[in-house]
Formats: structure tokens, sequence, C-alpha cells
């Protein structure tokens, strides 16, 4: 049965074997008794190992500072970068936006364009076909028959009032037997019985029958 070391030579040989990594450590200083140098360092007070060991802990925190200032300083300008990356793709979303909603507008302008040019054609052949739809029934309409003038009371009165068969047919003496029948055909039309209806329009129109006879007669 092996025999066991003493509790002693077994540390001692436990140290021998990490002495090389012992001695490649920083001594080891409490935060307390660190502080507490340095206060004593800055008022004047300790050795020198303590006052280069309080220089040395000082230019560190000088050096961890700068160290967080410049973490600080490049988180910084990564979002700075960041947020200009973003921004910039936010303004050419917006311009495609832009360009999108004015080419809906001018699609949307071009549809309404189009669409009033049919209405215009639309209307156009409408009106065409209106226009001929009422040339021909113009043409297929019968024409309309010209209402014929009618003697009022005034010239019956005249009629039956004259004194000569000249003022009766209103021509003068010595006219030609051509010219007192052109005027009894038109004075005819006007005292006819079928066509006027007055109160001695018969009587009238025999008078004048009367006149054109016997002017005929001397005419010829």
């Amino acid at each position: 049965m092996a025999q066991k070391r003493p509790r002693e030579e077994s540390q001692a040989a436990c140290f021998e074997d990490y002495g090389d990594f012992w001695d490649d450590q920083p001594p080891y200083v409490h935060p307390a008794k660190q502080a507490r140098t340095y206060t004593w360092v800055r008022k004047g007070y300790g050795t020198e190992v303590d006052r280069q060991l309080c220089a040395k802990t000082a230019e560190i925190q000088r050096l961890k500072e700068q160290i967080r200032e410049r973490e600080e300083s490049q988180k910084r300008r990564a979002r700075e970068k960041e947020m200009e990356e973003l921004k910039g793709r936010i303004r050419s979303e917006e311009d495609k936006l832009r360009r999108r909603k004015a080419a809906l507008e001018q699609a949307q302008l071009n549809e309404q364009l189009e669409a009033k040019k049919k209405q215009e054609r639309k209307r156009k052949i409408r009106n065409t076909f209106a226009q001929a739809f009422n040339v021909k029934a113009d043409a297929e309409r019968p024409p309309k028959q010209q209402s014929t003038p009618v003697a009022n009371a005034a010239d019956v009165s005249r009629m039956l009032e004259a004194r000569s068969d000249y003022e009766c047919l209103q021509v003068q003496a010595g006219e030609s037997a051509a010219s007192i029948k052109k005027k009894y055909k038109e004075l005819a039309v006007l005292f006819h019985p079928d066509k006027c209806k007055l109160q001695g329009a018969k009587a009238a129109f025999q008078r004048l029958h009367l006149a054109y006879n016997n002017l005929n007669r001397i005419a010829r």
C-alpha cells in the first residue's frame, strides 16, 4: 500500500508543477486596496511601486475610455450609415411609387381621351344615320298641298258693290282677253263657293263670272 505524502509536501509539489504559471501572472491586488493605494498616491503618500501602479491604472482607465469612445463612435457611424442606407431605400421606393402613380394617371387620362373619342365617333354616326333617315323620310313623305288663299269679307263686299265689270275684275279698259282671263282665274280661286264660306261669297262669285263673260265678249 502506497504511503501518502505529507500535506505540506503535496502542496509544495503542486506549486512546483505550476510554478511557471504563477510566475507569469501579475500580483493580485484587492480593489479596495487598489483604490486606497490610488488615494494615497494622489495625496503624495506611498512607495514608487504604488505610484507606478497608480499611473498604470490611470493609463488603463484612459485607454478603456478611449476604446469605449471609439466603439461608440464606430457604432454611431454604423448607425448613421445604416440610417443613410435606409433613407436611400426609402427615397428609391418613393421615386418608384411616384413613377407608378404618374404612369397610372397617364393611363387613366389616355382611357378618358379614348372614351371621349369613342363617344364623339358614336355621336357622329348617330347624327349621320339620323340625317339619312330624315332625308329618306322627307323623300317618302307626300308633298304638302299649299293652302289656297280665300277672299275675306272686305273682298266680298267690294265685289258686290262694284259699279262696272272692269272694277269687278280689277282691269283697265282695252286690255287683252288673255290678261282678263288670267285675272279672272286668280279672283275665281278666291271667291269660289267651295273655298270661301262667307256670307255673300256665292253672289260675289256669280257677279265675277258675269263680268268676265261680258269683258271676254268685248275683248273678242
